[in-house]
């Protein structure tokens, strides 16, 4: 091999070091440092905070966890079709975040009431727009009441102030179509997204 050739090799080696050498340097440069992050659920102010007797140590609250403590709890935000739910009138995303109160007797759900404004024509649903969604609770969860757009899902069971089941993990899409009943009613469909 003639020495032009070697040299052109050995050039072209060092100008892939020194691209290897840059590469490294940005990657370097755009990683930080992981840190912890540590959810908070109560303002660390607040020398009440909530306590689980049903989680565990380390578990991450996610869209929709329902936390009670004593007679009070308090829903993670969480969206509906992109829309911050409400509890007492307040977005559950607020500040401070918003508490409801639930019986510490029987068994009491957490729910989404949505309300869904439809559009009919010849008594077919033809359009079907969200318009709020709320959190409540009661001892049972109601029935849709499709005729006023009024639609539940439960997010939470209590039996005795003990969380018996987590039915939501995460936020959620909803979509309403005609039942084919030509009673201008429509049938709700939900999922995670």
């Amino acid at each position: 091999m003639n020495d032009y050739l070697k040299s052109v090799i050995s050039r072209y080696h060092e100008a892939i070091a020194d691209e290897n050498a840059a590469w490294q340097r940005r990657v370097q440069e755009t990683t930080y440092e992981r840190q912890e992050v540590k959810p908070t659920f109560w303002k660390d102010s607040d020398p009440t905070p909530i306590q689980n007797r049903h989680s565990k140590a380390g578990e991450v609250r996610h869209p929709f966890y329902v936390s009670l403590a004593g007679t009070s709890y308090q829903v993670q935000a969480g969206t509906v079709n992109g829309i911050m739910p409400t509890l007492g009138g307040t977005a559950l995303n607020a500040g401070t975040p918003p508490t409801g109160t639930l019986s510490l007797s029987g068994t009491q759900y957490v729910y989404l009431k949505m309300t869904v404004t439809l559009t009919a024509a010849y008594d077919y649903v033809h359009t079907a727009v969200l318009a709020s969604v709320l959190v409540d609770d009661a001892s049972t969860v109601p029935t849709d009441d499709k005729d006023a757009g009024f639609y539940y899902v439960p997010l939470a069971t209590y039996v005795a102030g003990v969380k018996t089941s987590q039915n939501i993990s995460t936020s959620l899409t909803a979509e309403w179509c005609d039942d084919g009943t030509a009673t201008s009613s429509a049938t709700q469909s939900t999922e995670a997204t």
